[in-house]
């Protein structure tokens, strides 16, 4: 198999010597240069678009030097191979730098071909050992398999190229099972805003598993995922300990849902793949009527019916309830929906549709916050809680708010979890969730953010503390998910707002 052609940046604040290393016949040792920086600073933002396998740096450099350099990006981005330039006769700093993790040196007047070669041999075995090539063939894998399969997915005939290249790139990726445990797909629920940062931390964690032997981002939120030499029976409990721990990954950083898994026997050809992955609207339809479930079997899955004559005038009996009993509603709704698995569409159009006509009635507005949330209702419950909240438009639920916010304010650095807050407030998650953006104009989660970042800005703008130990401070100690997160909502980065460079 061809080698991997591995990622050079280079850093360094003369510019015969970035010429130099720019000319140097990258390719004969399987690697490519993809970027060239002046300073520590610059190459650390240009890591985080690039993703260099290896960082041949000069140790003095005005704004970030060498040292500074190196201690920071060991601390971000760990399997990143460093190897310094140097021209000092004594060493002195080539010791601290090797102290820091530092792979190797080079001295600049001693520079050649045949040095250069040595040392990215060396970095390339460091790499082949950490796994960090591996993963990277990995990655190219799972690209194709995404590529070929969005043609997939909506053409007529699989007998195609694209066909072929998935199902190879699946089975070396070993997502094509051969034996009894079946094909696992694991669904997780990001929000669109949120997606880059959130799918990041779950597939670092992917990677990072145990017990995974591979997996495939898909689309956005959903995995094909394979446990290690596990058969459905005794893997069934590891996926749902999998699913929790996703929870436990990314709840300090976001409120999410639960995460699921579809499970299918007989995947054994890219033709049955296709075809699991076309009932994915399917997949949320089930999901919709028992959300309270963690694992659906696909040989049992349903699908979801229109509404007839006798349906529709069973709803109108049911929807005659709200506004008088509005929990006796709630439960006949959810019981005779999930019961009859009335077309998901459908039922939310019912919905709306009740929803103006009450609204006319009672010669009160709409609020489009209200038909946002019928249509984007992932579950039966939601559903019904969501047209309750119609009929108690004057509901003094104001002071549950307030409460909840100055509870935000004050314990903004804690693990604040929207179930929880709800429960010290006295009300049910699905309603206060509902109330809380009816009333504030966002969610919990982004009005929280909102408030953690304010703080931020605050302590960035006194100087006395490093942008990490803010992050910490605010309640996001993740670095890169704070920096992300700041840079949306600020709209500058945070070591800008630092030095009051908001406009560079």
């Amino acid at each position: 198999m061809e080698e991997e052609k591995l990622k050079i940046l280079v850093v360094d604040d003369e510019m015969p010597v970035r010429q130099e290393l720019a000319a140097f016949p990258w390719e004969r040792v399987d690697c490519v240069l993809v970027g060239e920086a002046k300073n520590g600073k610059e190459a650390l933002q240009l890591c985080a678009e690039l993703h260099p396998d290896i960082i041949i740096s000069d140790i003095e450099m005005p704004v970030m030097g060498g040292l500074e350099f190196t201690a920071a990006l060991h601390k971000l981005y760990p399997n990143i191979q460093m190897i310094i330039l140097t021209g000092h006769e004594n060493f002195d700093y080539v010791k601290t730098a090797l102290r820091l993790h530092v792979l190797d040196y080079i001295v600049k007047f001693e520079m050649s071909e045949a040095t250069v070669s040595e040392v990215i041999q060396r970095a390339r075995r460091k790499l082949e050992e950490n796994g960090v090539l591996q993963r990277s063939v990995y990655a190219r894998q799972r690209r194709s398999i995404v590529k070929c399969l969005v043609k997939l997915l909506d053409a007529d005939d699989l007998e195609s190229t694209d066909m072929q290249e998935a199902e190879k790139n699946l089975q070396q990726l070993n997502l094509l099972p051969c034996g009894g445990e079946g094909c696992c797909f694991l669904v997780t629920f990001v929000p669109e805003e949120y997606q880059a940062a959130i799918s990041q931390e779950i597939t670092g964690y992917l990677d990072g598993h145990d017990r995974i032997a591979n997996w495939c981002m898909l689309r956005t939120g959903i995995y094909v995922v394979r446990m290690k030499g596990e058969s459905w029976t005794s893997s069934r409990g590891k996926f749902l300990a999998l699913s929790d721990e996703i929870m436990e990954l990314v709840m300090p950083l976001l409120e999410i849902r639960r995460p699921f898994v579809v499970h299918y026997e007989g995947v054994h050809t890219i033709k049955r793949f296709v075809s699991c992955l076309r009932e994915i609207p399917v997949w949320f339809d089930n999901y919709f009527y028992a959300s309270h479930k963690q694992i659906f079997e696909g040989d049992r899955l349903f699908h979801t019916a229109a509404a007839d004559e006798e349906t529709n005038k069973e709803l109108e009996h049911i929807f005659a309830l709200l506004g008088y009993e509005n929990k006796r509603f709630k439960a006949l709704f959810v019981e005779y929906t999930a019961r009859r698995h009335i077309d998901t569409t459908e039922l939310k159009r019912y919905g709306i549709n009740w929803m103006e006509g009450y609204l006319r009635r009672n010669n009160k507005e709409g609020n489009t916050y209200l038909y946002e949330e019928v249509n984007e209702a992932m579950d039966v419950e939601e559903l019904a809680d969501c047209l309750c909240q119609v009929c108690m438009y004057e509901a003094k639920y104001r002071e549950e708010i307030a409460q909840a916010i100055s509870i935000i304010r004050r314990e903004y650095p804690e693990r604040l979890v929207l179930k929880d807050v709800s429960e010290r407030v006295g009300l049910s998650a699905q309603y206060f969730s509902r109330v809380f953006r009816e009333e504030t104009g966002k969610t919990f989660s982004d009005y929280l953010i909102q408030i953690r970042i304010e703080q931020a800005q605050e302590l960035l703008r006194q100087g006395r503390f490093k942008v990490y130990e803010i992050a910490e401070m605010v309640g996001i100690p993740n670095y890169r998910y704070f920096s992300t997160l700041f840079k949306k909502i600020a709209g500058y980065t945070p070591k800008q707002g630092r030095k009051g460079q908001k406009d560079e």
